[in-house]
């Protein structure tokens, strides 16, 4: 069971830089940059999708997120010789990950039994299998890369995962109606934005319709705080900030690397993943508070681009450990209705988090290039170098505000 839980926790990661140097390995657009658009889009806004079916019973949606994703990978498999499957297979692989993590976790929470001593051996079995497989995505063998990615997945679909008595409330028909247009809007906007990103289009209408994007997102944010008030705004605000810096991370990582993607996957990808399996081995704890400011520190680590490797590392751990910390505290505070549900919603505002930093980061880039009249990939080789150091420090600056203020609002009481 927990050697499970090790394995979606590194799996997210290991997919996208698959596709990531799919991307880079490529010269067709079709069969490169879009499989890496559309799972990046639909792993971001998955879990909007899978909202809209309400009255599924976790036990069934993980069921359901591991068929998707075997399909996905024989559809990876074959992909070599009809490539357009590959983007099949994005979409696939995107919606599982989505939400694979918190549903898991759900499951575990309602198992009896589960105890966290066996993740020592979670960590061991998530490294033997990396250690196999991270060779191979280097050679670019990416058929067998899928083989054994498929091979894993299949295997979680033995494991003893029981349904829990039928508690959770039906939800009214227009609130899934809801969760199935935020996954279309939201589905759109990042698309358009990610691809924004990596060719040329800058246009002024381009950056009207961006601020349009950014004014959506910050629509459904609203609606998402106005609609789930069965839980404390404070949990939603320490995900939604667990979100930001999460995704800035990658996002500064991925511009200073961008050019080669097998850098990306050693200096970034290698270290997080060791991060978060650290996060399994050493027996430190630390409060929710103290994670989510050793978060913050490593994230002004990005200010000096030769501690990327080691920033990667500490936010691997220390975003793992927080967000297992939230995890718990999520489906405390649910009501027994809503305990299935609990850490889908925590993943909603923390997807909320990285989708919102990603707009606003990128409305700027394609404003800057109208402004100077200069192409996004001159911005990206010339332009960006330059002003990412000031973006971070200048990101890092609002979040040490924001972080400070939600800290000291929510330390623990001396009584």
């Amino acid at each position: 069971m927990y050697y499970a839980y090790a394995f979606m926790n590194v799996i997210v990661y290991i997919i996208y830089a698959v596709f990531l140097i799919i991307g880079a390995h490529m010269t067709q657009p079709l069969f490169g940059l879009l499989p890496l658009l559309v799972f990046y889009t639909a792993k971001y806004t998955g879990g909007f999708f899978w909202y809209s079916f309400s009255k599924m019973q976790t036990a069934h949606l993980f069921k359901w997120l591991i068929a998707c994703a075997v399909v996905g990978c024989i559809l990876g498999v074959v992909s070599l010789k009809y490539p357009a499957l590959l983007n099949i297979s994005a979409i696939l692989l995107g919606l599982c990950c989505s939400v694979l993590l918190p549903t898991y976790t759900t499951v575990l929470k309602t198992q009896k039994g589960s105890k966290k001593s066996q993740m020592l051996w979670s960590a061991l079995l998530a490294c033997c299998w990396l250690l196999i497989l991270v060779p191979v995505i280097t050679s670019k063998q990416f058929s067998f890369v899928f083989l054994w990615i498929g091979l894993a997945f299949f295997f979680l679909l033995f494991l003893p995962v029981k349904n829990v008595p039928k508690i959770i409330t039906p939800t009214r028909p227009e609130q899934r109606y809801t969760g199935l247009i935020a996954f279309i809007v939201l589905s759109a906007m990042l698309f358009i934005v990610k691809f924004v990103r990596t060719v040329e289009w800058q246009t002024y209408f381009s950056s009207i319709v961006l601020v349009i994007l950014f004014l959506v997102t910050c629509a459904i944010m609203w609606y998402s705080w106005h609609h789930v008030r069965a839980f404390s705004t404070t949990l939603h605000l320490y995900s939604y900030a667990d979100g930001l810096l999460v995704a800035f991370f990658f996002m500064v990582t991925v511009f200073e690397h961008w050019l080669t993607a097998a850098s990306t996957l050693h200096v970034v990808y290698i270290p997080y993943i060791i991060g978060v399996l650290l996060s399994f081995i050493l027996p430190f704890k630390f409060s929710r508070n103290t994670l989510l400011l050793i978060v913050l520190l490593c994230s002004w680590g990005l200010v000096y681009e030769p501690l990327i490797t080691v920033v990667a590392i500490g936010i691997g751990y220390s975003h793992t450990k927080f967000a297992a910390d939230l995890n718990g505290d999520y489906y405390k505070a649910a009501i027994p209705a809503l305990k299935e549900n609990a850490l889908l919603v925590k993943n909603r505002f923390y997807r909320l988090g990285g989708i919102s930093i990603q707009v606003l980061i990128v409305a700027c880039i394609v404003s800057l290039s109208w402004q100077r009249a200069i192409d996004l990939p001159e911005v990206m080789h010339t332009v960006i170098p330059t002003i990412l150091p000031v973006i971070t420090i200048g990101f890092n600056s609002l979040m040490t505000i924001f972080i400070g203020w939600l800290v000291l609002k929510n330390r623990p009481s001396s009584n």
